[in-house]
Parts: C-alpha cells; sequence; structure tokens
C-alpha cells in the first residue's frame, strides 16, 4: 500500500497542471476503478466494489465520492455476513448442512477471512471426516456380543481397545495404547485416533490448548492422506497465538516478565503472528532499558 502511494505521488507531481488524456495516467486508472466498483456492486459483489473504492482514496480527485461509497458499503456488508451466519447456523441446527455451508461460504465471499465462518466450515469439515472414519470402525467391526462380552468377563481378560472404544472408555483406550504402542495402519492406529479425537472434542470448549494435544496424538497414532485434522490443527494454533497475545498484551503495564512469557506462547503456536512479534520485541527492549535504569549507579 506504500509504494502504491508513492507512485500516485510521483504520478501526481509529474502531471503537475498539464492536460490529462482521461484514458491515460492517474485519471485513466481513477476512471477504470470507478467503473469497474460500479459494475461489481451492480452485479452484487460487494467485497469486489468496496476494494476498488478503497484503492482510490489515493487519487485526491476522487477521494470524496470514494469516501461516500465506502461509508455505504461497509455497513450493507457487515450487515449480510451477520445475516448470512445466522441463517448458516440455523441450517446446520436444523442439520441441513449441505445448506450451512453454503451460508457460510456467502459470508466469506462478503467479508474475506472472516474468523467464525472459517472457524465453523473447518470445524464442519472436521467432523464429518471423523464421522465418516467412525462409521467405517464401527461397520468393520461392530460390538461384541452379549455373550462374548460374558466370556471374556469369566475369563478375567482385559478388554481390547475395540471394545474400550465401543465402550466410551476412550482415556483408558489411550492408557493401554501407550503401554502396546499401535502400528499406523492397523485397526488398533485407527481406534487411537478416533479415541484422541473423542477427547480432543470433550477438550474444546474449555482446553484449547488440551484438545490440540489430542488432535497431535491423533495425527500421531494414524495419519491419513489430505488430513482434515491438519486444518484443525492451525485453527487452533491460530486461536491460542491470539489467546496469549492478548494476555501478553494485558500484562505489558503490569509485569513485564509475565508479559514476555505470554507473547512468546503466542509465537510458539504461530510463529508468524506479527503483533505478537511486534509487542515481544517492545517488551524485550523495554526489559533491556528497565535493567540499564536499575544498574545504572547513582550520579552517573
Amino acid at each position: 500500500m506504500r509504494v502504491l502511494a508513492i507512485l500516485l505521488t510521483l504520478l501526481l507531481a509529474a502531471c503537475g497542471s498539464t492536460a490529462t488524456d482521461p484514458d491515460s495516467g492517474i485519471a485513466g486508472f481513477a476512471h477504470r476503478q470507478v467503473a469497474a466498483a460500479e459494475a461489481e456492486q451492480a452485479a452484487g459483489n460487494l467485497a469486489a466494489a468496496l476494494s476498488r473504492w478503497r484503492t482510490l482514496l489515493l487519487v485526491p480527485a476522487e477521494v470524496e465520492q470514494a469516501r461516500r461509497m465506502i461509508a455505504m458499503l461497509e455497513p450493507e456488508i457487515a450487515a449480510r455476513t451477520r445475516e448470512a451466519l445466522q441463517k448458516g447456523e440455523a441450517a446446520y441446527a436444523r442439520g441441513n448442512r449441505r445448506e450451512g455451508d453454503r451460508w457460510m461460504l456467502a459470508a466469506l465471499a462478503l467479508t474475506p477471512a472472516e474468523e467464525t465462518a472459517t472457524a465453523r466450515l473447518r470445524r464442519e469439515f472436521s467432523t464429518r471426516a471423523t464421522t465418516q472414519a467412525r462409521g467405517k470402525i464401527e461397520g468393520a467391526y461392530p460390538p461384541p456380543t452379549a455373550s462374548a462380552e460374558t466370556d471374556d468377563s469369566a475369563a478375567g481378560e482385559s478388554p481390547t481397545l475395540l471394545a474400550l472404544y465401543q465402550a466410551g472408555r476412550y482415556r483408558d483406550l489411550v492408557s493401554r495404547a501407550e503401554q502396546q504402542p499401535t502400528t499406523p495402519g492397523s485397526r488398533e492406529a485407527m481406534l487411537l485416533r478416533e479415541a484422541h479425537v473423542q477427547l480432543a472434542d470433550a477438550a474444546s470448549a474449555d482446553d484449547r490448548a488440551l484438545e490440540l494435544d489430542h488432535i497431535h496424538a491423533a495425527l500421531a497414532a494414524q495419519p491419513l492422506a489430505e488430513d482434515p485434522l491438519l486444518a484443525r490443527v492451525v485453527a487452533l494454533r491460530g486461536a491460542l497465538s491470539d489467546e496469549w497475545l492478548k494476555t501478553g498484551s494485558g500484562l505489558l503495564q503490569s509485569d513485564l516478565k509475565a508479559a514476555i512469557s505470554a507473547l512468546e506462547k503466542s509465537l510458539y503456536y504461530n510463529p508468524g503472528n506479527r503483533n505478537a512479534s511486534l509487542r515481544l520485541k517492545q517488551a524485550r527492549t523495554l526489559q533491556r532499558n528497565l535493567s540499564r535504569i536499575k544498574s545504572a549507579k547513582p550520579g552517573d
């Protein structure tokens, strides 16, 4: 954006007070952008129209019109995005996943990278893939008969991984697998993966770090081609990074050491978090300056 502004400024300076060909230079650029923005808006592509109007904020002759159109488009886009999210959630609640997906994609078309829609779609795709895999397990390995369960109990045998899975004893299954490591590609590995996914789902509302640990364990137990759990890992690491960034930022004025620790955790979860990187750099600079002040001798 800064480079574009400089280029536009140089072009304006070069034009000076000389007559400008409406089809060339800055005037030509502005004319084409206005026409394109109006066409996008007429076609209902509000996000694309908004983007084009914003580029015209750098053209002095078009600033007033651009600001007016942006002021009109932004609240309309926000309202339509909220409506799409609400309709999407309502569709999911009715069990209509296809319609829910369609509304979430509509929200993203209006507001690219909208966090709620992005997270919802990632979770939906991950859940469906997990359900599909779980169905394959249960279809291939039906629950044991009552007589078989009685025989096992009478013989004093410990339950198998499959029996633990079917009984919903996921923690016990994980503990058993730790004592008897599974082999990727085996039935036991898939059972272990699904047990970790179940535990991750149970932890998601209260402990995202624990949820992430279980998803990592599921991937380690049995990775799949184009694994849908990878998208869940990305979403969780991003959310945890943002949480620690918020925590660290809030501690900068009261506990510098704790703030630095929190910001380091933010970057651990997402090394590409630019805001966390900048805040951490500021915090460390402040820490060094305070250290110099404390170590300086009186009278220096």
